[in-house]
């Protein structure tokens, strides 16, 4: 995403909770002095499997593109992005 934007980006990854997935992560990237979650991913969740009669473990996640325009196109408040 830096060479999109022409400057450093600061990121972090975290462990976190999704209803669908175990060992989750999202990844959040520094705007504005805030920390900004952009994406999530992790471990699909043996329930989910199980009722799906899927036979195997896949790696379930999703990206903000609404917040990547919101970056991109310099925002003041992402709502207004939906109004």
């Amino acid at each position: 995403m830096s060479f999109i934007l022409k400057k450093k980006i600061y990121f972090k990854i975290r462990k976190n909770k999704f209803p669908f997935t175990i060992n989750s992560f999202e990844i959040d990237i520094l705007k504005n002095l805030n920390w900004l979650e952009i994406a999530g991913f992790g471990e699909t969740n043996k329930n989910i499997i199980l009722n799906n009669f899927l036979k195997t473990k896949f790696i379930a996640g999703g990206i903000g593109l609404d917040r990547i325009y919101y970056i991109l196109k310099k925002v003041n408040n992402i709502k207004n992005i939906y109004d």
